[in-house]
């Protein structure tokens, strides 16, 4: 893997008060070497490969940081010394597995989970198999033995004693530490059983227990009697709200003490859309995720003992995106909201002014605090933009002096690449909606490529950088991006405005937003787009471009869901299946029909489909439908069939490969 780091000054300038240390790359090539290279933007690899670093957590008492490594096909925990910026340690997975997350349990030791590449996505699945394991590579205990894929129930495993035993069949998740450096608060997840395979489906109850991290005593603390339930406990491990599923709705129910019984959290004004973030230090109040009735998206506070509420963060208009709390109190201190780009709101707690000095320092950047040190004087940053990928820092708020680490994508170079434009328009029926224009490198008029996003109900297009985008405009492609009415961010009213107008209102926006543009003078010609989107941005891709005939030279689409009725199919008995009843608003006459699949004689571009064998997702049965369509229309499209992928391309080999494809299929159609 290749690896560079910039010593200019351009990209790291911010004022006095900061400083820059770079003397990462020389620590960790200790552990594993990198070479140096120079960023290339005729090479695909640049933009589409995965980042090297995946996150950075800083000890409790800020002394050791711990960075998740990504090299080849293995992954490792790196521990650096905070003062030196120098390597003292490393952990690297074992053959096959993948080191999926980690965390703290004191100054010397983490846990850790593992995962292992999963057939039918891009990301990797939990084994079950957890670790602890001292900065210094000492004493190394296995807490949860876990299961591989190919692992079947015919190779038990006899467990302990109940007082002291490891877990098999089941998912361990950290929830907190304890008051005894040694301990942590843990739930349990048992997995279902369907003949020689076991899968976490969440359907039965969860565990909640003390775990020793040097011996592995597991000290059950309570069984949680509702399935699958997302536990917020306090240092000791008592858990007074807990949040569940039922018929698609998250249920909250809350106790004052464990022999309490849980009572539902009913409030009428958010009914349907509540969700917990967090728990308070003092174990007092909860923090939740909650969107007004056709409003938006708030953080509500809510009072363990009484029930009493209090809105934290609105803005009128936009959801909340994101909140930081203060690393003391565990109580919020800044609210992030995304308009256009990153807008913050503050509280009283004192993080709130560490964090509005530290976005006037990085002016014009979204300033995230990822973690920091239990008494709060060191915070780990993570500063990006539309064209930086991402650095970390580690920043003293004593000394008000920030030391660079590293970059997520120390390959990128930001001066290299594109802004990302902010952009209204106004629809067909007089809506105003809002997208971001990436324009092409070098290049006042060129074609034009629109990218749908998927999802679609709980995704939005953000002011980020964006690799796909930033390709594109490399080979000379304007890009559009369009948060069309179903997107995320934007209130519930413009999310629910998408139900059951899959191919329609949702299409007709994306159609709109583009003839608007190709008004301007910035395009090259009149007519010379294309449209490239995966998931459902591939139904979208298919559908504007059977809507919009004249609109669109070609159309790519990658792990498509374009049969409806496929979909329902897919979908039935499953615990997503009342969510695409809602969606699709499948007790509609007719609704099907919006289908891609059916609307194939309408399309008249160019079309590639491209999907993945191990698709777990969209089946890879969509696509083949989708290609015997177009055939039978006439209109044979291009094909792609990548036999280890599934709804998404894990390796980065097969990513670049079917970039590369993409390219060619574009530089082709688009003249």
């Amino acid at each position: 893997m290749v690896m560079r780091k910039r010593f200019s000054n351009a990209k790291h300038s911010i004022p006095a008060l900061m400083m820059k240390t770079f003397s990462f790359l020389l620590a960790i090539s200790l552990i594993f070497p990198f070479s140096i290279a120079v960023f290339s933007a005729d090479d695909v690899a640049n933009y589409v490969r995965k980042s090297d670093y995946l996150d950075v957590v800083i000890s409790p008492d800020g002394n050791t940081l711990a960075t998740r490594v990504r090299k080849g096909e293995a992954s490792y925990i790196v521990f650096i010394d905070r003062s030196t910026l120098k390597s003292i340690g490393a952990v690297k997975s074992s053959e096959g597995d993948l080191i999926y997350d980690y965390h703290w349990v004191n100054n010397e030791r983490i846990v850790y989970r593992l995962g292992e590449k999963s057939p039918g996505s891009d990301n990797p699945s939990l084994t079950g198999k957890m670790f602890a394991i001292n900065i210094d590579g000492s004493k190394r205990k296995q807490l949860f033995l876990g299961l591989d894929q190919s692992v079947s129930t015919t190779n038990s495993v006899r467990l302990n004693s109940a007082k002291s035993y490891k877990k098999l069949a089941g998912t361990p998740k950290f929830l907190s530490r304890t008051d005894n450096d040694k301990k942590i608060v843990v739930g349990f997840y048992p997995w279902s059983r369907s003949g020689n395979i076991y899968y976490d489906d969440r359907s039965r109850a969860p565990e909640l227990a003390i775990l020793n991290t040097y011996n592995a005593k597991y000290s059950l603390v309570e069984t949680i009697p509702y399935p699958g339930a997302r536990l917020f406990p306090d240092q000791s491990g008592l858990v007074k709200i807990l949040s569940y599923k039922k018929d698609d709705v998250n249920r909250l129910l809350i106790r004052s003490n464990k022999e309490s019984e849980w009572q539902d959290l009913d409030l009428d004004a958010y009914s349907g859309s509540l969700s917990v973030s967090k728990v308070s230090k003092d174990g007092k109040f909860a923090y939740l995720w909650a969107t007004e009735r056709q409003g938006v998206t708030v953080l509500l506070s809510v009072n363990l003992e009484d029930k009493s509420t209090e809105t934290i963060f609105k803005r009128d208009g936009h959801d909340l995106d994101n909140w930081i709390e203060d690393p003391i109190s565990y109580k919020p201190a800044v609210g992030v909201f995304e308009p256009k780009s990153a807008e913050y709101q503050y509280t009283q707690e004192p993080l709130a002014k560490q964090h509005a000095m530290l976005a006037r320092a990085f002016k014009g950047k979204r300033v995230e605090i990822d973690n920091a040190s239990d008494d709060g004087r060191f915070l780990l940053l993570f500063v990006e933009s539309d064209t930086n990928p991402g650095d970390y820092y580690i920043f003293d708020t004593v000394a008000k002096k920030a030391d660079f680490l590293f970059s997520a994508m120390s390959w990128i170079d930001p001066q290299q690449m594109q802004a990302k434009e902010y952009r209204q328009f106004t629809m067909r029926d007089g809506t105003q909606i809002s997208g971001y224009l990436t324009r092409a490198k070098g290049k006042e008029k060129a074609p034009l490529v629109v990218i749908p996003h998927g999802g679609p109900h709980s995704v939005r297009e953000y002011w980020d950088f964006d690799p796909q985008s930033q390709l594109l405009a490399s080979r000379g492609y304007h890009v559009l991006q369009v948060n069309f009415r179903g997107s995320d961010g934007f209130g519930s009213e413009h999310r629910t405005a998408g139900y059951g107008q899959w191919g329609k209102l949702m299409v007709h926006d994306i159609v709109d937003a583009t003839r608007a543009l190709n008004k301007e003078t910035l395009l090259d010609a009149d007519g010379n787009n294309c449209i490239w989107g995966s998931s459902y941005g591939a139904f979208a891709a298919l559908a504007a471009a059977a809507e919009a005939t004249e609109l669109f030279k070609c159309a790519v689409g990658f792990a498509g869901v374009f049969d409806l009725k496929l979909l329902e199919e897919e979908e039935a008995g499953t615990v997503n299946e009342s969510y695409f009843d809602k969606v699709l608003a499948t007790d509609s006459e007719g609704w099907w029909q919006q289908a891609p699949v059916l609307r194939a004689a309408q399309i008249k571009a160019k079309v590639f489909l491209v999907h993945g064998d191990d698709d777990h997702v969209a089946s890879i049965e969509h696509s083949e439908r989708m290609r015997a369509a177009l055939n039978m229309a006439g209109n044979q499209p291009k094909w792609l069939e990548l036999d280890r992928a599934g709804h998404g391309i894990y390796d980065d080999e097969d990513r670049i490969a079917y970039y590369r494809a993409v390219l060619e299929f574009l530089d082709k159609n688009l003249q």
